[in-house]
């Protein structure tokens, strides 16, 4: 068999730190070496109502141990009685008005990888309103400089350092409401792609929860195509294979308008999955790979919540 199959139970992929994702409190502790922002939409509130939330804290795997670089999260919780669509544009996030997030509901997304504070990372929506916003933005691992942390600060944990994780991109996107508890997650899709250069080896992680749909397309990583497609159906999963071209959610929009490329998509909807790519055994072309990903997330009944862009890691290394 020529790729390597294993499945995992979704709770699993629900670790330990993603359990605490969407949900921290802003504070001004000094041993936070990346410490969480929020902040009210101003102005007009009569357009747009809403709050969002940015943090960064060292990343765990999809098997819960550290995975040696930083989880982002990003939040936005609609206050206003209309629905919110918007689009984040310095971190690659867009929730489209196919399935907005209804009054009081919010949206969560996650990214693995080095990350910087960007002060000046609007979120538009699309009401035609601009919210002045902060976001951790992805950065090249050899650009990543750690925070400083004053010499009195409380005694911590060992911080990620560059060098310490392989090539890990990917993350989640997630919808539910916030409670005193803090962030429920109702629906979500999660991925996590990892390189291994030395063994020329793809791991990918998938997992869904709450009957969302998720699509990948493994042209983008140079996977090929055939390859995950029959993984995938070996396991049991219904995939739906969906051309640029074709309409996605109420059909006023094609999988070229949401994901914004040319490639071809796969659909499917996996409690817990993890596969493997080989490049020895041709499934798998790491120097082919495109600089980003994009990971699209459907609600169960098949609309199109949003979409998020992960930068890939190696595909410049690999140049």
């Amino acid at each position: 068999m020529p790729y390597r199959i294993f499945f995992l139970a979704f709770s699993l992929l629900s670790s330990p730190a993603l359990a605490e994702v969407c949900t921290e409190q802003p504070t001004e502790s000094p041993a936070d070496d990346f410490p969480p922002y929020s902040m009210e939409s101003q102005g007009d509130r009569s357009q747009i109502q809403l709050e969002w939330m940015a943090d960064a804290d060292p990343g765990q795997t999809a098997m819960g141990g550290p995975s040696g670089d930083w989880t982002a999260w990003h939040r936005v919780e609609n206050f206003h009685e209309d629905p919110l669509s918007f689009r984040w544009e310095k971190i690659g996030w867009i929730v489209y008005f196919d399935a907005p997030i209804e009054s009081r509901e919010a949206d969560c997304t996650t990214d693995n990888g080095w990350f910087a504070l960007d002060s000046d990372a609007p979120i538009k929506t699309s009401r035609g309103a601009s919210v002045n916003a902060r976001a951790y933005v992805k950065v090249k691992e050899e650009d990543y400089e750690a925070p400083e942390i004053p010499p009195d600060a409380e005694e911590k944990a060992r911080q990620p350092e560059p060098g310490d994780a392989p090539y890990r991109t990917g993350g989640s996107i997630r919808r539910g409401t916030v409670t005193e508890e803090g962030f429920q997650t109702r629906i979500a899709v999660t991925t996590e792609f990892t390189f291994l250069p030395d063994d020329g080896i793809l791991r990918t992680t998938f997992g869904s929860e709450g009957g969302a749909f998720l699509g990948w397309s493994p042209d983008s990583l140079a996977v090929s195509f055939e390859a995950a497609l029959a993984a995938i159906k070996e396991e049991g999963l219904d995939v739906e294979v969906i051309e640029p071209g074709a309409s996605v959610g109420r059909g006023e929009l094609s999988v070229a308008d949401v994901t914004e490329d040319e490639l071809t998509y796969l659909v499917f909807s996996p409690e817990g999955l993890e596969l493997e790519f080989s490049a020895e055994t041709g499934e798998f072309a790491p120097s082919e790979a495109r600089p980003e990903t994009r990971i699209v997330m459907f609600s169960p009944d098949r609309l199109v919540i949003g979409v998020r862009s992960y930068d890939v890691p190696w595909a410049e290394a690999e140049e």
